[in-house]
């Protein structure tokens, strides 16, 4: 049994008992039924375990809810070949509040991309200085890429950026007082070159699923602001075309105090 809610499950394939009704899950099926359970049969296939959650998230936003009753629980899904990030993403299905979902989602993310980032270490800081400050002797900073700043908006500026400072989330004890997606996908060019280090959030199944193309631009590029300032950007209703929303940098967060 797999605890999706407190009051919704679903069932490993194998643990099924044979009697329990169920539909055949199709990405390509409209579902007109109502009142069974979907029985998914997930597969080492990234872009297609990513069109079965897409579809799920589309039914769910059409209201065609599929329950049945189980010792007791909703029995939601029946399914196999999963792994822990369609657990996640099944849980984050049974999350209504919309804004609710998009933090479940976005907490499980960072989590995981927090791991990394400590399991591998790529910073390697010593006396309060990362690898790449230690490296290259002209770039002589502390605190590593903690420094917010501003582009430079004038032709005749010899410099690219200005109002470079410290990051305002940056704490005593050089730990981070929010938890900014943007911040965590950063991976400076010395990491990139010399350490060989990446994170290829492109195929992460819960970041294409959930957050569309917008969306994903306003988490990979929105450095020095709060969590709470991306949740709010990632639920605006923008209809502007993804190219001019692009280009015109919509998908920057404007400061609460701006």
């Amino acid at each position: 049994m797999i605890v999706l809610d407190k009051n919704i499950i679903a069932l490993d394939e194998k643990d099924c008992p044979k009697d329990i009704s169920f539909i055949d899950f199709d990405i390509n099926n409209h579902y007109s039924e109502l009142n069974s359970v979907l029985k998914i049969n997930f597969k080492d296939d990234l872009k297609y375990n990513i069109s079965c959650v897409k579809k799920l998230i589309q039914l769910e936003n059409n209201k065609k809810i599929y329950l049945s009753d189980f010792k007791n629980k909703n029995l939601k899904y029946i399914i196999s070949n999963y792994n822990d990030d369609i657990i996640i993403a099944l849980r984050a299905l049974c999350i209504s509040d919309i804004k609710e979902r998009y933090t479940f989602v976005y907490d499980s993310i960072f989590k995981a991309l927090d791991k990394i980032w400590k399991k591998e270490n790529p910073c390697e800081f010593c006396d309060n200085k990362c690898i790449a400050t230690r490296e290259e002797k002209f770039f002589n900073q502390e605190n590593g890429c903690c420094y917010s700043f501003d582009y430079t908006t004038s032709l005749f500026s010899p410099y690219f950026i200005t109002n470079k400072k410290q990051c305002q989330y940056l704490k005593e004890n050089k730990s981070c007082a929010t938890q900014n997606m943007s911040c965590k996908l950063h991976i400076c060019h010395y990491l990139k070159k010399y350490k060989h280090f990446n994170l290829d959030i492109d195929n992460n199944l819960l970041f294409q699923s959930f957050f569309s193309k917008k969306q994903q631009l306003v988490l990979k590029y929105n450095h020095f602001h709060s969590k709470e300032e991306l949740i709010d950007k990632l639920l605006e209703d923008d209809k502007t075309p993804f190219f001019v929303y692009y280009t015109q940098n919509k998908y920057r967060v404007k400061s609460y105090t701006e």
